[in-house]
């Protein structure tokens, strides 16, 4: 009995490599059990009592994980290039918010930058 937890905690060790290897792939629970001799519902037990997480929700955290990362690299390789960064809702959030609410005074709004201060008092 206790030579079968090794072998499972090492089968569980190959279901999550398999899910980390293919994690941009639709995935399929019956194909991860099989290929660890297990039932879908037993494998999402052993899964669980291993690594604290169900198959699916490991899955889930991890495409998130990636997608964060590659787009913090996205960033990174915009500002090397001097592109403007992609647009992220919490982005748009942030123009869509009056400059005011920034913490950016409220005076430079309608100031443009281009005019010289002694002309500014002149406008009409």
């Amino acid at each position: 009995m206790t030579s079968a937890r090794p072998t499972r905690h090492r089968e569980m060790l190959r279901v999550r490599d398999a899910i980390d290897a293919r994690y941009g792939e639709p995935l399929d629970l019956a194909t991860l059990a099989t290929s660890v001799h297990l039932s879908p519902d037993h494998l999402v037990r052993q899964f669980r009592e291993t690594f604290g997480e169900t198959p699916h929700r490991y899955l889930q955290r991890r495409r998130i994980e990636r997608l964060s990362h590659d787009e913090e690299r996205s960033d990174e390789g915009a500002a090397e290039r001097g592109a403007p960064a992609p647009s992220t809702p919490e982005r748009e959030a942030e123009r869509a918010r009056p400059l005011h609410h920034r913490g950016l005074p409220a005076g430079r709004l309608h100031e443009p930058r281009d005019v010289q201060p002694d002309l500014r008092e002149h406008r009409g």
